[in-house]
């Protein structure tokens, strides 16, 4: 089992930085291996093609099984299939950056990302955001996740701290939560002031994922911030509704203040 866990260790550090060779040494050095050790797991992925060393001698990057993995379509393709078309004519409409993201055993992954600035563009490779308390969607889903799912969060990466000034204890942790779920638009302006929106997507009962967008906040006011935020809590309703949430939607039809 420890072997298992060595080797999606230096997994994940190679897809940091997918297509950059990385020394074996400094590979050790972020995964805590020792050198032989990290050079043993290295040699077993490289043979089964999950990694690969271009040059002799040289440093290792992800192989061309690390893909073949994912050849049948993104993660929750489901979710991303639901998302990407409204995403992106909400960003036509409105301007901005909007992303799909889920949690995942304590984890927030972005799954899909829509730009409206120029022409829309559309990203689907999954990003790995590394703190699920600053992100505005990782809240939402943090705040309908689990007490356990929570709790395990808290003991890993300890309280939010700087990542979210307003919580500095547990039990103002759980409060800021509590007021999150209990409305199903979170909003707010960060210190870099930016505006960031985000929607809760249920399947059934269960919150699967959320939608959130983001834009410079001095432009972010008045009547587009209105339409902008109608716009993202109609693509959470739609969206719910065919993943089968169905009933129930009227808590989708007016933002609360």
């Amino acid at each position: 089992m420890q072997a298992i866990h060595r080797a999606l260790d230096i997994l994940e550090f190679l897809a940091e930085k997918p297509a950059e060779p990385r020394p074996l040494s400094e590979i050790a050095a972020a995964t805590g291996l020792h050198l032989s050790t990290c050079a043993n797991i290295l040699r077993a992925l490289v043979a089964r093609s999950y990694a690969e060393q271009p040059v002799p001698r040289g440093g290792y990057m992800l192989g061309p099984m690390a893909q073949y993995l994912v050849r049948h379509g993104a993660y929750r393709r489901d979710l991303v299939a639901l998302c990407e078309p409204r995403l992106r004519e909400l960003a036509a409409q409105i301007p901005e950056n909007y992303v799909l993201a889920r949690l995942h055993q304590g984890r927030l992954f972005m799954l899909c990302q829509v730009s409206g600035e120029g022409a829309v563009q559309v990203r689907e490779d999954i990003v790995l955001a590394d703190d699920v308390y600053y992100a505005a969607n990782g809240r939402v889903l943090l705040a309908h996740a689990t007490p356990a799912t929570v709790q395990a969060i808290v003991a890993a990466r300890g309280l939010p701290g700087e990542s979210w000034p307003e919580v500095q204890s547990a039990e103002e942790l759980t409060a800021a939560l509590a007021a999150i779920r209990a409305v199903d638009v979170y909003s707010d302006v960060t210190h870099r002031q930016v505006a960031r929106v985000s929607c809760p997507l249920y399947q059934g009962e269960q919150v699967v994922a959320a939608v959130g967008l983001y834009a410079p906040a001095f432009r972010f006011v008045g009547d587009y911030r209105e339409r902008a935020i109608a716009g993202l809590q109609a693509v959470a309703a739609q969206v719910s509704e065919d993943l089968g949430r169905g009933a129930g939607l009227g808590r989708f039809q007016q933002r609360p203040t």
